[in-house]
């Protein structure tokens, strides 16, 4: 397993369940009816609402504020699938600013992890990109085969072999060969700063 592996893997524990324990919170408090917090458990449309949280994140946003911001945005009453109204409402409120803000390997750690968690993930960032010298004769290897693997062993997604520059997210011009489907936001993140690299 690689470092780009472990860190991914690393960041996908730290980010699980936060979006439930926001909601549980939120219904704690009155800000989210408890009979929504039980359809947004049920609602299939969950783990995409995790997912632009995540992205959200990746942005600069607290995802904690921008879920809370949208539930108290107005009730759930009318709402049939409750998870993709939030969605909605969130994509709403941050268009445009949804980009994220990466560039480095550390800027994928969530910012509230515990310290042990934040050392590990800290480690693996540091020995996921080389540095130097050592960065521009390993590039097409972080392109080609560390990409591959971090997409196909941590997004279960299917890889594809296409024309130059057609990875979902890489810059005009960018020497990429992969196109990967519902990239998580930590794998997208991954795959758009390793397509950055300098040629």
């Amino acid at each position: 397993m690689t470092h780009v592996d472990r860190l991914i893997v690393g960041v996908e524990k730290a980010t699980a369940g936060r979006t439930a324990a926001t909601l549980d919170r939120l219904a704690a408090d009155g800000t989210l009816a408890a009979e929504h917090r039980v359809a947004l458990a049920a609602d299939e449309a969950l783990g995409s609402l995790e997912r632009l949280l995540r992205t959200a994140e990746l942005a600069g946003h607290d995802p904690a504020t921008v879920l809370a911001d949208a539930v108290a945005a107005r009730d759930l009453d009318d709402a049939r699938h409750p998870a993709q109204v939030l969605h909605a409402r969130i994509t709403s409120a941050l268009r445009g600013q949804l980009t994220p803000q990466v560039t480095g390997a550390a800027d994928l750690i969530p910012v509230e992890v515990p310290d042990l968690d934040r050392v590990w993930l800290e480690q693996r960032a540091a020995g996921q990109i080389p540095r130097g010298g050592d960065l521009i004769g390993e590039r097409d290897q972080l392109r080609d085969v560390r990409l591959a693997e971090a997409c196909v062993l941590s997004s279960h997604y299917p890889l594809h072999r296409v024309g130059s520059g057609a990875h979902l997210g890489a810059p005009a011009g960018s020497r990429c060969r992969y196109s990967v489907a519902r990239l998580t936001p930590t794998i997208s993140a991954i795959c758009a700063m390793v397509c950055s690299l300098p040629s």
